[in-house]
């Protein structure tokens, strides 16, 4: 077998594993890449090598991929198994090919981890199972709504790697909805209701009703008509579901399921007046689609019993419902509604902002989607109601991205180092200290270093330590901007200090943006972003936007602007 043969077949082969036996192209593209960027001029005889053991391995089960793969490289065996294995649950009363979920965002903002998370939960069981998945826009609220939304949000989830099915907007279903709503008022399940809204939240908080229920089918059909030619403003007229005034669930207590709203819808301008609320479009949206479950956080479960009699009114078959609890991240905030005030207040800086627990700021850190899977798969469907610590997801990012990134060296706060008597060496530095294969880097060395700032700290006059991957040196001299050392030797002596170096003259200005919690003890922590400046080997000059690296002994961090004079970065995690 060819070293490019075992190549291919090794991280084929851990692809598939990882994806219930479906390797995917660019995947495995990606990780050769990174190992061996030296065949970039054979890209294209690769691509056909991947295709050709794809094809050839897809019919083959798990185990046996796994014994293939502990044969010729069991190292990364070994990593993909670190995780304790583990699957969602079984769907209650779940078909074979029959399963149909929805994942239903309302375009009033980015979506969040929150989102990706329950998302991977209506994708994956349609995966297991086989059927439909459906992307619907829940945009019947104009005052909120704005056209960028639609676009992110798609954007996100094919970042994610989640597809669907099939798509539509709830808002082009309007018409449907207006004929539900006429319905149950000829019917008299539901009314119109002209009381002041105060008087009206009163009357609700002490269960009692209103005059306006007592109107008759034609009184509440002719005050629609009028809502419909603009007889009413907002507020003065309000379509009410006829429920229970004394249940226990609030959401029972004749809801307000239709109201109007001047503001121009920004897909359907100002076509319509009257906007149905999220439980009355959701309800008959869910239905129209033929959604089989339900799977959504447990903050909408007393609205699944008002959605539910809507359905039975309307003589529309109710879905399998799973609820699970909401995911939490600690000092974090997941839901937009506490995400929208931190930038309008100018505490963060957009959606994007790398403290935030948005998409668009998660991949900017360099969390990789399939971190972002497997997390949700560990976590499962629960309701105990847990706040995640944020290190179980960088723990399961790390664990795929260690193998594929190189190292570089980064000193921030740079302090200049003179080595007296240094020999002039060109070092030759492992790219990844556990994976040989992935080659070396040349630095060239002469007599002035720069060092970061807290290794420089603990030196003291007469202090050894070892340059790594270099030599060891003797402290003789200290200023705050200057340390004076001598040459000692290049033999690695047990037990004395390690620090990491950068050339002079030879480097790469880097900026490090650093997160931290937004919040701490629940107020705001003005200190949840740091900026560590400092220079970077000049192999930093070769990164590109967008790939991923260790500074060593920093962590791991994304390339988020890269030229020949300066870097931009943001840390993940270590």
């Amino acid at each position: 077998m060819s070293e490019l043969e075992r190549t291919v077949k090794k991280y084929v082969l851990a692809n598939a594993i990882e994806h219930n036996g479906k390797a995917d192209l660019n995947a495995v593209m990606k990780m050769i890449m990174a190992e061996k960027p030296e065949l970039k001029t054979e890209a294209k005889k690769i691509v056909r090598e991947i295709n050709k053991y794809i094809e050839e391995i897809k019919y083959i089960p798990i185990d046996t991929l796994k014994e293939k793969l502990q044969r010729i490289a069991p190292e990364l065996l070994t990593r993909d198994e670190k995780l304790e294995e583990k699957e969602l649950p079984d769907l209650p009363r779940a078909k074979l090919g029959k399963v149909v979920t929805r994942f239903p965002p309302e375009p009033n903002g980015y979506l969040h981890i929150g989102h990706a998370m329950a998302a991977f939960i209506n994708f994956l069981y349609v995966q297991r199972y086989g059927g439909i998945f459906w992307l619907r826009f829940e945009d019947t609220n104009p005052e909120t709504e704005k056209l960028e939304y639609y676009e992110e949000i798609r954007d996100d989830l094919k970042w994610l790697g989640i597809n669907w099915n099939k798509e539509k907007r709830n808002s082009d279903e309007m018409e449907l909805f207006y004929e539900c709503a006429v319905r149950l008022l000829r019917e008299g399940h539901a009314y119109i209701c002209t009381c002041p809204k105060e008087q009206a939240r009163d009357m609700r908080k002490k269960g009692l009703t209103c005059n306006c229920r007592n109107n008759l089918p034609e009184t509440n059909l002719e005050l629609w008509a009028k809502m419909l030619e603009h007889e009413f403003s907002p507020g003065e007229a309000v379509w009410r579901l006829k429920g229970n005034m004394k249940s226990e669930n609030y959401v029972m207590r004749d809801p307000t399921l239709l109201r109007i709203v001047d503001t121009p819808h920004p897909i359907q301008g100002d076509k319509y007046l009257i906007w149905p609320t999220y439980d009355f479009a959701n309800a008959i949206e869910d239905a129209v689609c033929g959604i089989t479950h339900i799977l959504r956080s447990e903050e909408f479960h007393l609205r699944g019993e008002l959605q539910a009699y809507l359905r039975e009114l309307l003589g529309y078959k109710n879905p399998e419902g799973i609820e699970f609890s909401r995911f939490n991240f600690k000092g974090t905030p997941v839901s937009k509604r506490k995400i929208k005030p931190l930038i309008q207040e100018g505490k963060v800086k957009g959606w994007d902002d790398i403290r935030l627990s948005t998409i668009k700021a998660i991949k900017q850190r360099g969390i990789l989607p399939e971190a972002i899977r497997e997390f949700t798969i560990q976590v499962g469907i629960t309701k105990a109601q847990p706040t995640f610590d944020w290190s179980m997801l960088f723990s399961i990012n790390r664990s795929i991205i260690d193998p594929l990134v190189n190292r570089y060296f980064f000193t921030p706060n740079p302090v200049k180092l003179h080595v007296e008597d240094a020999p002039s060496i060109q070092a030759r530095i492992k790219r990844h200290p556990e994976y040989p294969a992935r080659g070396y880097k040349v630095i060239y060395t002469y007599d002035n270093f720069y060092i970061a700032e807290n290794d420089a700290e603990k030196l003291n006059i007469g202090s050894k330590v070892r340059l790594m991957d270099l030599y060891n040196i003797k402290v003789e001299k200290k200023t705050q901007k200057l340390i004076e050392a001598i040459f000692e030797e290049s033999e690695l002596i047990k037990g004395i200090p390690i620090i990491q170096w950068v050339p002079e003259g030879n480097n790469v200005q880097i900026s490090l943006n650093v997160p931290d919690l937004i919040y701490k003890n629940e107020e705001f922590n003005p200190d949840s972003l740091k900026i560590l400046k400092g220079v970077g080997e000049s192999a930093c000059k070769e990164l590109k936007e967008g790939e991923i690296v260790q500074f060593v002994r920093i962590g791991f961090c994304k390339i988020n602007k890269s030229d020949s004079e300066k870097i931009i970065a943001s840390f993940a995690h270590n």
